[in-house]
């Protein structure tokens, strides 16, 4: 199935250029594993970019600069690091797109999911990134997400199953994007639970009084 929903387009663009944060380019990466179109994007926006860079006038190296590094070259204690081998995981988990591999220890079935309210579980990625929370969600067959907003942004990749809330129907490799003029409830499909990669900046709300009720009883 292609995807219907993507990443905006400047989103593309800071993947593209390599100035995007690690947790949303391992969204946009994952997007991408999923989504040729936005796969094609990628690939021409950073040919764009090598055909700029080719086009900047060349800086001379500083005068002897190219001997004190051929000179570091070869002695004692100065030893150039070889490229780490790529290590395939030992699971297969035809779910996880491929970026998402060296992330995920195992498949998703054995992730150390933990409750955060009924029918609703997360597995987090990324901890040392401040100001971003990457985290896998597993919502069952037919939950409803509580009503809730973004203080900051969050964008959600759909990895298995589906959800829907008032701007769509959301299935495998399409991106949900909300930001505080959101509010929404999320609801799974249903069948098999609904598996999500979202990364966010700030926390989530939940307004209103039935939100401040719950929210004791809710950790999202």
């Amino acid at each position: 199935m292609t995807p219907v929903h993507h990443v905006a387009p400047e989103m593309l663009l800071d993947y593209a250029s390599g100035s995007m944060p690690e947790p949303m380019a391992l969204l946009v990466a994952s997007h991408a594993s999923l989504c040729s179109r936005c796969a094609e994007q990628i690939c021409e926006l950073e040919a764009v970019g090598g055909e700029l860079i080719d086009s900047l006038k060349p800086e001379a190296m500083a005068e002897g600069a190219l001997n004190g590094l051929l000179a570091r070259i070869g002695k004692d204690g100065y030893e150039v690091e070889p490229f780490p081998e790529q290590v395939s995981p030992v699971w297969v988990d035809p779910r996880v797109p491929s970026p998402l591999h060296s992330y995920i220890p195992k498949s998703l079935d054995n992730l150390d999911w933990v409750r955060r309210a009924e029918g609703i579980e997360q597995a987090r990625l990324l901890n040392d990134f401040a100001g971003f929370d990457t985290r896998l969600f597993r919502l069952a067959p037919d939950v409803t997400v509580p009503r809730h907003t973004h203080e900051g942004e969050e964008a959600t990749l759909v990895l298995t199953g589906g959800f829907s809330d008032a701007d769509g129907h959301y299935v495998r490799g399409d991106v949900a994007m909300a930001d505080p003029s959101v509010t929404h409830r999320p609801i799974a499909d249903p069948g098999e639970p609904c598996i999500n990669l979202a990364v966010t900046t700030g926390s989530l709300r939940l307004p209103g009084l039935v939100g401040q009720l719950i929210k004791p009883f809710v950790k999202l």
